[in-house]
């Protein structure tokens, strides 16, 4: 089975890799925006889901979302610290999505704003830039998310935090990331398993 059910709404669960999934049932997309919309896109195709669900691990930028968290996305977008501090310009529009929950959030769960970037962000200066929009940043949700927006299908990230976004964001991540993925997972499981 590769996707679950709430409210009889049929709901695919997916991820970047699969260690993320662990035991949910769920579709790899792969790792960052590109390779995720077309993972998500095809996943989409094959199974048909009335709603989609990301589960990952994520970083934040603000010391009030601690390691081990989980959050749930609620305003989605694409940023680039380049652009975002004056030293490029992207052209175009770049859509941002609203993340629709398929069950209510499970108790100490909150909603928080996440950001796409195409790296890893280290640099001090562009934590800070990308901070004053952005509570978290994760490499595969806006993919998803436009992958979904093209298909009609509705679409919600569940991301653990495992670092802070940052110099020591790397280490951090390979420190945590099992706690953090464990901790995304739960809040499938509370929506499935409440769902029917």
């Amino acid at each position: 089975m590769t996707q679950g059910s709430i409210d009889g709404r049929r709901v695919l669960v997916v991820a970047a890799v699969a260690e993320e999934l662990g035991d949910l049932p769920g579709a790899v997309v792969g790792i960052g925006a590109v390779d995720a919309a077309l993972g998500a896109a095809e996943a989409i195709a094959r199974h048909a889901p009335d709603h989609v669900v990301l589960v990952g691990s994520a970083g934040a930028y603000h010391p009030h979302l601690p390691v081990g968290v989980a959050i749930v996305g609620d305003r989605l977008g694409l940023a680039d610290a380049a652009v975002a501090r004056g030293l490029a310009y992207a052209v175009g529009p770049r859509p941002v999505y609203d993340g629709e929950a398929p069950a209510p959030l499970p108790p100490g769960v909150g909603w928080a704003s996440v950001c796409t970037t195409p790296a890893i962000t280290t640099d001090p200066e562009a934590v800070q830039v990308l901070g004053r929009s952005w509570a978290v940043e994760h490499l595969e949700t806006w993919g998803v998310a436009r992958a979904c927006a093209r298909a009609g299908v509705r679409f919600v990230p569940v991301l653990g935090i495992a670092n802070p976004v940052g110099p020591g964001a790397h280490a951090a991540w390979l420190a945590h990331r099992g706690e953090a993925e464990a901790a995304a997972r739960a809040v499938v499981r509370a929506w499935i398993g409440t769902g029917g």
